[in-house]
C-alpha cells in the first residue's frame, strides 16, 4: 500500500473507531425511522383533479402543522412528516370542506384519495314592492 493512503486509513481509524461508526449508522436508521411522508389526489365526484386546493396537516397533539396545495393533477405531497396522529383539512373555494383523521407510520408513503363534493349553490332573490305614482291628467298619447 502507498503511503498516502496508509496515512488516510491511519486518520480514519483514529477520527472514526468502529463503535463510533456502529453509533452514528445507528442514530441515522433511527432517525429515518421516525419521519413518514403523507402524499394523496383531490379530486371531485367524477374523479377529476381538483387543482389548487389548500391541504393542512394537523397534528392531533401539539401545534405541528404543515401545508401544501394541490397541483395541476390534484396531488399534493408532503415530507419528513414525524410519526403520529394528525388532522388532515382540504379546502378549495366552491366545494365543500374535507376533514379527515390520518395516522401517519414511519417510513411510509401511502397515496390517499380525497373526493371533494360541490359546495351547495346559495341564491336569493329580493323582490320589493314600490308603487309609481301616475298622473291622472297627463296622457302620452299622440294625435293625427
Amino acid at each position: 500500500m502507498s503511503g498516502p493512503i496508509r496515512l488516510c486509513r491511519s486518520a480514519f481509524r483514529k477520527l472514526f473507531s468502529p463503535c463510533l461508526v456502529f453509533v452514528l449508522i445507528f442514530q441515522g436508521i433511527a432517525l429515518a425511522g421516525i419521519f413518514g411522508t403523507v402524499r394523496g389526489i383531490v379530486h371531485d365526484a367524477q374523479h377529476r383533479p381538483i387543482e389548487g386546493a389548500k391541504v393542512v396537516l394537523q397534528a392531533t397533539q401539539s401545534d405541528w402543522k404543515k401545508e401544501a396545495a394541490t397541483d395541476g393533477e390534484g396531488r399534493f405531497q408532503m415530507d419528513a412528516v414525524p410519526a403520529g396522529l394528525y388532522t388532515l383539512h382540504i379546502l378549495r373555494d366552491g366545494f365543500r370542506d374535507v376533514k379527515s383523521d390520518l395516522t401517519v407510520l414511519p417510513d411510509s408513503a401511502p397515496l390517499l384519495h380525497f373526493p371533494m363534493e360541490l359546495a351547495a349553490v346559495h341564491q336569493s332573490v329580493e323582490v320589493t314592492d314600490s308603487a309609481q305614482l301616475v298622473d291622472a291628467g297627463f296622457s302620452t298619447r299622440r294625435q293625427h
